[in-house]
């Protein structure tokens, strides 16, 4: 099941959020929520482009570290605080952002690079969680 809101946090704060599968089927809608989410939230086309970068790393990640089956989706959740737009993916299992492949980089260190801000809960009580920050363009 896939569901869209548009939720008032406490405190007035407006996000847009998306829950979709544990499942590699829904990465393309998870990079189109990006999308619609950073122009609503006004990045401009490089932030756009490296927050879908940001999605699909994070996403990949969640369903790579999930229990095959798992049944409870990813929650993808953002919005604006701060001169930035702040992204945030919800998960009931763990999020492994270690090495893509056979590759030296890891998922986090392209998340690092890309990213000045990026903050991980990894396994808690209420799952794993990571979030990440863009700045909004000057001016």
């Amino acid at each position: 099941m896939v569901s869209v809101s548009v939720p008032t946090q406490a405190g007035g704060r407006r996000s847009l959020c998306l829950a979709v599968p544990c499942d590699t089927g829904y990465l393309v809608l998870a990079r189109i929520f990006a999308t619609a989410a950073g122009r609503a939230l006004g990045l401009d086309e490089t932030g756009i482009e490296d927050l879908k970068i940001g999605v699909t790393e994070v996403c990949s990640g969640a369903i790579a570290g999930a229990p095959g089956g798992l049944p409870d989706p990813l929650r993808l959740e953002a919005w604006r605080s701060d001169g930035h737009v702040r992204l945030q993916l919800r998960s009931v299992g763990a999020i492994d952002l270690g090495r893509l492949g056979e590759e030296e980089v890891s998922r986090l260190d392209l998340l690092l690079a890309l990213f000045a801000d990026v903050h991980l809960e990894s396994e808690s009580s209420e799952g794993s969680v990571v979030g990440l920050s863009v700045s909004l363009p000057s001016g």
